[in-house]
């Protein structure tokens, strides 16, 4: 199942020319112990009644509870999809090799259904039928592990990873040619999730004793999974843990498969937290076998030869970038959704207003991101509605959310537009610069929106902007670095030039938001000016750039700066720093000492987050709990205890 909850769905075509080992000259039968052996005889047509179920759930909301981080609701953040399949598939082996064979896959009136949190994905799940009946090729190694699948150019990401997984719950590997007889052997194999171990066995059937089943299941993948994407957070370890119970009983002698029965979960887990659940069932059973004539082969062959001369090919495993990962998310939440009907939808939702449904909202939300990330030029008919939309309206905040959570030039340009529009609109203007200012590639004309907006006469925009830019600028410094300087040199400026320390202090902080070495020679003389609010702004600022400088800022001034203000701002700044004994030491003597109620509480914070590297530091939130003088620090220390004890580790920075 993906980060966002979209699970994918499992199917196969493969392992239709699975026999036992050929017949042996003279007529006989191998002997009961020797290992099955693949075939692949070209013109072997086998047909089987497919039958598949698969459903799976995910919640991804627990991640933010863990990480103490902003996010959309959680409604948004859990999943339910099934999917089934059911028809008649012909698998035909077209060519045999020394090192690979291939198998022309076709599905005869498959019907496929594909649902989505109780939405049919009509669209989607026709284009995957009209994939099946047209067919596909599938290579395997002589051994039987299946290299790539290779579908029509036309077919969408959607269609292959179907494909692609549906191989993967039936895959078999048999022991290498010429290995002694073996009731058991183990394989590498892979599937969407990446490299995993599997075991087999070898039986008697006890319906069939003149037959043979095949047992598989799987021991664990090799390597830790790709990590798990949830939009606007950093990367977190994803671990997948299938159990595979599958049977494929076996003709005697190489006749081939009769049957093939596997059920499949799997659960994933991020950063230690259960997050998703799926389960397949997949049924094979043969209802014919027969060899083609060389005419029906040969047209066999022609079909596939015009496929494969035009196709893309999708194997086992195959890592996808964030954009790719992205796109096919965007594409599966838009569905059959049509931008006449979202907004219908809205101003349904609109007409409710303060009523409305919050699920209904959270849905029209991820529909309208969707929208305009798979339909780009859908962006600026959303900014007009911004240009002129209610501020009170439901549709305000959430089309404005989804323009900024997709973030691509042209949503970025439709938001520069409806800000242009309401130059002066605070409570507007509220909404949508912020959406503006933590992208990682900000264009130029959303940067010169901000900038404009720096000239403007009420103060709270024109903060606003200037913390803006220092977003801004964190965003670019990988995606355009000399853009990044240049606004760090401007944030540097404005901040020489202030006159008074309300203005240096915005300065301060909008430098903090580049978290960037680049600032401290900036931000590093205010650790000792004479003004507190400045101090304090130098701490905040200080809170993330990466330097060893900061640290030992930070801490001096927490133990030692005679304004507590300015030890909280060092409190909450060594939150986010990397944690090591230094910092553990500085805090648990501050927490001994600091006179400052809410000094100790944001230490304990801070403690809070360090208890599964240092253990003392349970202690000491324990202590506090039960004997801290203030009343406020003692039910701080008491939440976080209850926090730890349910297994959801307190706030961490971003």
């Amino acid at each position: 199942m993906s980060l966002r909850g979209r699970a994918a769905v499992l199917l196969l075509c493969a392992g239709a020319a699975l026999a036992p080992a050929a017949v042996r000259a003279g007529g006989q039968r191998p002997a009961p112990d020797a290992p099955p052996a693949y075939r692949f005889a070209p013109g072997q047509r086998a047909t089987y009644a497919v039958t598949y179920g698969s459903i799976g759930d995910a919640d991804f909301s627990v991640l933010l509870a863990q990480s103490g981080q902003s996010g959309p609701p959680p409604s948004m953040l859990a999943y339910r999809l099934a999917a089934s399949l059911t028809g008649q598939m012909d698998v035909t082996v077209v060519e045999r090799g020394a090192a690979s064979a291939e198998e022309w896959c076709v599905f005869r009136a498959p019907v496929v259904n594909l649902i989505v949190n109780g939405q049919a994905q009509t669209d989607q799940a026709s284009r995957l039928a009209s994939q099946l009946v047209r067919g596909f090729l599938v290579e395997l190694r002589p051994d039987g592990a299946v290299i790539e699948v290779r579908m029509s150019a036309d077919a969408d990401a959607a269609s292959q990873e179907f494909l692609r997984t549906f191989l993967a719950v039936t895959q078999i590997v048999l022991p290498p040619a010429g290995a002694a007889g073996s009731a058991s052997w183990s394989a590498r194999e892979e599937d969407h999730n990446g490299p995993y171990t599997a075991e087999y066995r070898i039986e008697r059937d006890p319906t069939h004793p003149e037959r043979q089943v095949l047992r598989k299941r799987m021991l664990g993948y090799l390597a830790a999974t790709p990590a798990a994407e949830l939009p606007g957070e950093t990367q977190m370890r994803k671990v997948v843990t299938p159990v595979l119970d599958l049977a494929a009983r076996l003709d005697p002698g190489g006749a081939g498969l009769v049957a093939l029965e596997a059920t499949e979960t799997q659960d994933t887990s991020v950063e230690g937290k259960h997050v998703a659940h799926s389960q397949t069932v997949l049924h094979l059973g043969r209802t014919a076998l027969v060899t083609l004539l060389p005419e029906q082969l040969a047209a066999a062959r022609a079909r596939a030869a015009r496929l494969a001369a035009n196709a893309v090919s999708a194997p086992m495993f195959a890592p996808r970038s964030p954009s790719e990962v992205e796109a096919s998310i965007e594409r599966t939440e838009l569905g059959d959704a049509t931008e006449p009907d979202l907004l219908a939808r809205l101003a349904t939702v609109d007409a409710a207003g303060a009523d409305a449904d919050r699920s209904e909202t959270d849905a029209l939300y991820l529909k309208f991101k969707a929208l305009a990330y798979v339909r780009p030029d859908a962006a600026a008919p959303l900014g007009a509605l911004l240009a002129s939309d209610r501020v009170s309206n439901p549709s305000f905040v959430l089309l404005a959310g989804a323009l900024g959570a997709v973030g691509n030039p042209e949503a970025q340009a439709a938001l520069a537009s409806a800000i242009r529009a309401r130059p002066d609109d605070w409570p507007a203007l509220s909404a949508l610069v912020p959406e503006l200012c933590t992208l990682p590639a900000p264009t130029e004309a959303a940067q010169a929106v901000a900038q404009a907006l720096t000239a403007s006469a009420d103060t709270n925009i024109s903060a606003m902007a200037w913390l803006c830019l220092g977003g801004m600028a964190r965003g670019l410094a990988t995606s355009a670095p000399e853009r990044s300087q240049a606004l760090i040199a401007e944030l540097t400026t404005a901040l020489a030039a202030s006159s008074d320390e309300n203005a240096k202090a915005l300065m301060l902080q909008a430098l903090g938001n580049a978290n960037t070495a680049l600032a401290m020679p900036a931000v590093a003389p205010y650790a000792a000016s004479t003004s507190p609010v400045l101090r304090a702004a130098a701490m905040d600022a200080m809170r993330a750039i990466p330097l060893p400088q900061a640290d030992v800022l930070l801490r001096q001034a927490l133990a030692s700066d005679a304004d507590p203000k300015v030890r909280l701002e060092a409190a909450f700044a060594l939150g986010f720093r990397d944690p090591d004994a230094s910092l553990f030491a500085a805090e648990k003597a501050a927490l001994a000492s600091d006179r400052d109620e809410q000094v100790r509480t944001a230490l304990l914070n801070d403690l809070g987050k360090l208890v599964g590297q240092f253990p003392e530091a349970l202690a000491l939130i324990q202590a506090a709990a039960e004997t801290d003088p203030s009343d406020e620090v003692r039910k701080a220390a008491t939440g976080l205890l209850q926090s730890i004890a349910a297994g959801a580790r307190p706030s961490a920075p971003p």
